[in-house]
């Protein structure tokens, strides 16, 4: 669920175009948001992606803190420009997203990629039907798993019943540039208020440009009182208009 904070105003003049159409979007309840998957590394889905929703008239297109992947989504985009530019009247809802980068505070589930220990896998296959992005396949002799697919969902592991797959985390939240992106969302993982804080202020010249700010929060770790006392700090950490 997306909830929108109007607690601070700014002004829609104050974003650039497609940062402003996005905004007014949340206001008015019409909000759209694809997400290719904070671990999806896949280049060559994430265009696809980027290129196919562009044209359907998406708000922002939510993806991995990866150079490459940034720019497979901006070509995406640029695709879905040139195929609107042609044929506009084909493509009535087309507006040029933005790009949102999802970043790691700590441990997030959303950012881990599967791993199969071949001592415990019996070569079942039954992790095989269970992966929606096809990142893991029967190899030659053995499972195989393609790493650029997997974006973490774990319904791999919920299929094993060897104990056979496990998850790695990974942060690259800190070492990427993110000139030009104006949208950022951070998942709160595991992290208390203050932790999130501290990722905040360590990545301020990250995050000195955005315009677009939304929190990601596992939900299952609290209660409805502790859920809303958790939100009411983000907000107040933020200072502005955030997408929970």
């Amino acid at each position: 669920m997306y909830t929108f904070n109007k607690n601070t105003k700014t002004a829609l003049k104050e974003h650039s175009l497609n940062v402003a159409g996005a905004v007014s979007s949340l206001e008015n309840g019409t909000f759209v948001k694809i997400i290719c998957g904070a671990a999806n590394t896949n280049s060559r889905q994430v265009e696809r992606l980027s290129l196919v929703y562009s044209l359907t008239g998406v708000d922002v297109i939510d993806i991995s803190p990866s150079t490459g992947i940034i720019q497979a989504a901006k070509s995406g985009i640029k695709q879905a420009l040139e195929i609107y530019r042609q044929n506009p009247e084909m493509f009535p809802g087309f507006k040029e997203p933005v790009l949102m980068v999802s970043l790691d505070s700590g441990n997030d589930l959303h950012f881990r990629k599967a791993e199969v220990n071949y001592n415990k896998c019996i070569n079942c296959l039954a992790c095989i039907d269970s992966c929606p992005s096809k990142a893991i396949f029967a190899g030659n002799s053995s499972l195989d798993l393609d790493k650029n697919k997997c974006y973490g969902c774990g319904r791999c592991i919920q299929a094993c019943q060897h104990n056979a797959i496990n998850f790695i985390n990974f942060n690259c939240s800190l070492n990427i540039n993110l000139e030009g992106i104006k949208a950022i969302e951070v998942h709160t993982g595991n992290n208390s208020i203050e932790e999130v804080k501290n990722f905040l202020e360590l990545s301020e010249s990250l995050l000195q440009n955005t315009e677009l700010l939304s929190f990601c929060v596992e939900s299952k770790r609290f209660n409805a009182v502790e859920m809303q006392d958790y939100v009411d700090n983000l907000i107040n950490l933020a200072g502005r208009k955030v997408i929970i």
